[in-house]
């Protein structure tokens, strides 16, 4: 079934505009990400909530405050974004628990209080306020919160508090309703048993035939929308033959509802959007983690292509992935709220699929070498710390997923070949021109 916005040709651009602002953000409010977005987004909602739901199973919810995209979620994704790390996010996800629970007003250091002993009471988390790292986490968890609309600050300073001033307090209102639109499980979090419950399990094989192809068509397109690529290796028998008789119709409706193009490869598809206007997940510019992130890329390339590039290992896929990450929150979990019976209902890889391996050993070597090239140019904790180095720059590849970690090293996955044409310049900035692709 192809789906086309029941609008005037003359009114696409701005439709286009308003489905890249949602897929980008999936959150949008007064504040973020600009005042424009959100009343963007009201204009055509009733034409984004009926296309969103036939092409890929994602509906619009709106509020008084704001707006948000709902729908399945088919993978685990590790990385929560470029300025929140596993334990600033674990801090917001706490701070929004203790806004659930607060009046009209909070300050820093109620919210702070409220908080520790939540955190205290999580294994390798903890949260001491008089820990100047500490207060800076908490700190940009707060920032993160304010950006969105959630608090507002209303007396008083952030900064002062982050400094830790003896008379540093900050006043916030809080936005109740901006709150539950950030702040939205599919279940009850204590009910679930395990995370695989957070997925969304795949048709019975014995549901009908058309809602099975209507819902393997959704999540290849929200793959398509969400992912960086969408590799074939990646798919089931299922997926896979599909994709084969239905690749053209799928990537028309793609293109219409985003205005970006879908780039056809022997690997899969990927949206590409030239004109840096796509909504999905894009290639961060500036800063040393991407800087590094890039050279030792085209270290990474230049070593698949070479002929020391000689064992050939199996690559994991985006299920396997989500497996391993299902095991790894379920390990959290308290032993009374854990399932045993449950299981991750998702089909084994079909492929076998098998790349060169990038040893670790090689890894290393490169990010000293890089360290030391570029020291004059590198955040300082990166200047001395090649080990620090190597960890910024995988974790912006692998959120991208220009690699995936195997055992002894990792494998290049073929999209990130589109950063080989990687421009250095020995100048202070920037070090690098970024390419125009996800």
């Amino acid at each position: 079934m192809t789906s086309r916005p029941a609008l005037p040709d003359l009114d696409l651009p701005a439709y286009q505009r308003a489905a890249r602002l949602l897929l980008t953000h999936r959150v949008l409010t007064a504040a973020w990400p600009d005042p424009d977005a959100l009343p963007l987004v009201r204009r055509f909602a009733a034409d984004l909530d009926r296309d969103l739901d036939a092409l890929a199973g994602l509906r619009l919810v709106t509020t008084p405050g704001g707006a948000r995209l709902v729908g399945p979620a088919d993978h685990l994704d590790p990385f929560a974004g470029p300025d929140l790390d596993r334990r600033r996010y674990a801090l917001l996800a706490l701070a929004l628990a203790v806004l659930e629970r607060s009046g009209l007003q909070v300050t820093l250091s109620d919210l702070s209080a409220r908080l520790r002993p939540a955190a205290e009471a999580i294994a390798g988390l903890g949260f001491d306020p008089d820990r100047h790292a500490h207060r800076r986490d908490f700190c940009v968890a707060v920032e993160w919160l304010v950006t969105r609309g959630a608090l507002r600050l209303t007396d008083g300073s952030l900064e002062g508090w982050r400094r830790g001033d003896p008379d540093g307090e900050a006043l916030y209102d809080i936005d109740r309703d901006i709150c539950r639109l950030l702040f939205h499980p599919p279940a009850a979090l204590h009910e679930l048993g395990t995370a695989a419950r957070l997925l969304t399990a795949p048709p019975a094989d014995d549901a009908a035939r058309d809602t099975r192809r209507l819902a393997t068509r959704q999540r290849l397109v929200r793959a398509l929308l969400e992912q960086p690529a969408l590799y074939l290796d990646d798919l089931t028998d299922l997926e896979r033959r599909h994709l084969q008789t239905e690749a053209a119709e799928i990537a028309r409706d793609v293109e219409r509802l985003t205005g970006a193009h879908v780039e056809r490869r022997r690997e899969g598809l990927a949206l590409i959007d030239p004109g840096a206007r796509h909504a999905g997940p894009r290639f961060p510019q500036g800063g040393s983690d991407v800087q590094c992130a890039l050279l030792l890329g085209d270290c990474i390339l230049r070593f698949v292509s070479g002929d020391d590039a000689r064992e050939q290992v199996r690559v994991p896929t985006r299920a396997e992935l989500t497996q391993s990450l299902v095991r790894e929150l379920d390990e959290a979990l308290p032993t009374r709220a854990l399932d045993p019976d449950a299981a991750l209902d998702r089909a084994p890889p079909d492929a076998q699929a098998t790349l060169p391996l990038v040893p670790a050993a090689f890894l290393a070597a490169e990010a000293e070498r890089l360290r030391v090239e570029y020291a004059a140019h590198l955040r300082a904790d990166l200047q001395g710390d090649a080990a620090a180095l190597l960890a910024a720059a995988l974790r912006v590849l692998t959120e991208f997923d220009l690699v995936r970690p195997v055992p002894g090293g990792l494998v290049a996955m073929p999209a990130l070949a589109r950063y080989r044409e990687v421009a250095v310049r020995r100048a202070a900035a920037p070090l690098l021109d970024l390419l125009d692709a996800r």
